[in-house]
């Protein structure tokens, strides 16, 4: 049996909201949309960044067990599991 921790950081699919106010608030994003003459935004293009927006971090388990050469093949059993320890978005910090 083996454990391992490590953090994740995952990449966030940066959706229409999320484009928009932060371009409003911050100045990011911006270019990712497109306004009409009137000024109504008539095309957003939503996009999977590296943004950092996610962190967690967990305990990785792996098991396995070999059954060893039987008369119909051999055997093995491999389970995995995660546990998710904390999960932190930058509304949580």
């Amino acid at each position: 049996m083996t454990t391992t921790r490590s953090p994740w950081t995952t990449p966030s699919h940066v959706r229409t909201n999320t484009i928009l106010r932060k371009c409003y608030t911050e100045g990011n994003f911006c270019d990712l949309y497109i306004r009409n003459e009137v000024g109504d935004v008539v095309q957003v293009t939503d996009t999977t960044q590296n943004v950092g927006e996610l962190e967690a971090d967990g305990l990785d388990f792996g098991f396995g067990y070999n059954f060893g050469e039987t008369a119909w093949g051999s055997f093995r059993l491999r389970l995995d599991a995660t546990y998710l320890l904390n999960w932190t978005t930058p509304d949580r910090r």
